[in-house]
């Protein structure tokens, strides 16, 4: 599946493709010296590491010298969701998996196999390295019921993933838990994360800016909406991580970059939503289960029909509110600058919220003489909630915070204990307002 860099894409727990070309349990893992194996390089220089993926050569070298026995092709429920998996890193990373026979000169392969339970054999997943560099990597999972039977949330689905995240070189980590990377030997639970007894099988928030780290940004898609209402539900995956980087401007001066959307309608959970970099939010009725690389910039976020909390970021953000009763809350007063302005859309007065407690209380903003904070409610509806450091008549039109959230009334507004002025028609001259202390009037 190719998609041009002028479309938009949709990033859902979804996705199942047994396209060719897809582009776009336990916690223990099996012995892997993938790791240490020397990167692939792109040969023919089209910016992308082709992958070839084998699953009908039968056994390769490695597995009659490593001791396995009965090889058995992947079934078709292990091969449509380890393609699906694929898809999820071609989204974030530069690799495209290929079927074998679909590419000509591939810059890697990967063979994949199921292996006999047998006596000394214990881990469910085995990856080797080729000896010579033109061979395949070897990547076999144990042939039990689970296994044989993967889906998007089972354990089955999670050995496929272990499998592949070690295929590309990951290395398995002792220290981390499964809420933070595939590869960990933790459950989730040991650092917060509940996925209510269900398996992740995407590659989490240390996988992807490793496998970013190795590969290197995806900016094919202008737009990708991840859609995280569904994670869970009916053999969905449990567990999303948005990884498609920030602006970036390459050696020729061409400016990089993807819009992201997190779309949560339809979700009747309470959902908690935080749109900063390397950060973990809620949904579904899990915990912690969608991350934000540390290098990503969501933009936009739609939310749900439960009690919601939105943290924004710095960038410029439309959060569109569901009709769950929300708070959205800024911590900082460059969340939502003159510059990147954000917009609530679909506000609610008397039911949604907007908190600017954390920034608003420690700047300390009182100040009797002139207006700090003030809610401008236009003649014809479009309402700006606006906070200067200093206000002064140098800088009254340059608000240090600017936020349009139409609709919205002093009482709506979180501001701690301090001034909150209301206003008509604009942004006044200095000492030229209402203000109000606490709750002033609608």
């Amino acid at each position: 599946m190719s998609v041009s860099a002028s479309s938009g894409v949709s990033h859902s727990p979804t996705s199942n493709s047994l396209d060719p070309s897809v582009s776009a349990g336990t916690a223990s893992s099996g012995s892997s010296n993938a790791a240490d194996r020397p990167r692939w390089v792109d040969k023919n220089n089209n910016g992308k590491i082709d992958i070839e993926v084998d699953f009908t050569s039968g056994a390769g070298d490695l597995f009659n010298k490593h001791g396995f026995k009965e090889y058995r092709e992947f079934t078709p429920l292990q091969q449509q969701e380890l393609l699906a998996q694929m898809h999820e890193i071609s989204l974030e990373a530069n690799v495209e998996f290929h079927l074998k026979g679909t590419i000509d000169n591939p810059d890697g392969k990967v063979k994949f196999g199921n292996f006999a339970p047998q006596v000394g054999k214990r881990n469910p997943v085995e990856v080797f390295s080729p000896a010579h560099s033109d061979g395949p990597v070897e990547a076999y999972v144990r042939a039990d019921a689970d296994n044989l039977n993967p889906s998007a949330s089972n354990k089955g689905g999670n050995a496929l993933a272990r499998a592949l995240l070690q295929a590309l070189g990951l290395p398995v980590s002792n220290e981390d838990s499964q809420g933070y990377s595939i590869l960990g030997r933790q459950p989730e639970t040991a650092t917060g994360h509940d996925f209510k007894g269900k398996y992740a099988t995407r590659p989490q928030i240390k996988d992807v800016e490793a496998l970013v780290k190795k590969f290197g940004q995806n900016f094919d898609y202008e737009s990708i909406v991840s859609h995280v209402n569904h994670l869970g539900k009916e053999g969905k995956a449990v567990t999303m991580t948005i990884g498609s980087g920030s602006l970036e401007v390459d050696e020729d001066g061409e400016e990089r970059y993807t819009h992201d959307t997190i779309n949560a309608a339809g979700d009747t959970n309470d959902q908690q939503i935080n749109l900063k970099p390397g950060t973990f939010s809620s949904v579904g009725g899990f915990k912690n289960n969608v991350a934000i690389t540390s290098t990503t910039d969501v933009e936009d976020v739609i939310t749900g029909a439960g009690t919601n909390r939105v943290i924004a970021n710095a960038v410029s953000n439309k959060i569109e509110l569901g009709s769950g009763a929300n708070t959205v809350v800024y911590e900082n007063i460059s969340d939502s600058s003159s510059e990147k302005p954000d917009q609530i859309v679909g506000f609610k007065s008397g039911i949604d919220k907007v908190d600017v407690s954390a920034f608003y209380s420690r700047e300390k903003f009182v100040d009797a003489e002139n207006p700090r904070l003030i809610l401008d409610r236009k003649e014809n509806g479009e309402t700006w909630l606006r906070c200067w450091t200093n206000h002064s008549a140098e800088n009254k039109d340059r608000p240090d915070f600017s936020l349009r959230v139409d609709g919205a009334r002093s009482s709506d507004i979180m501001t701690g204990p301090h001034i909150l002025t209301i206003l008509s028609g604009g942004i006044p001259d200095v000492k030229e307002r209402t203000t109000w202390y606490g709750k002033g009037p609608n």
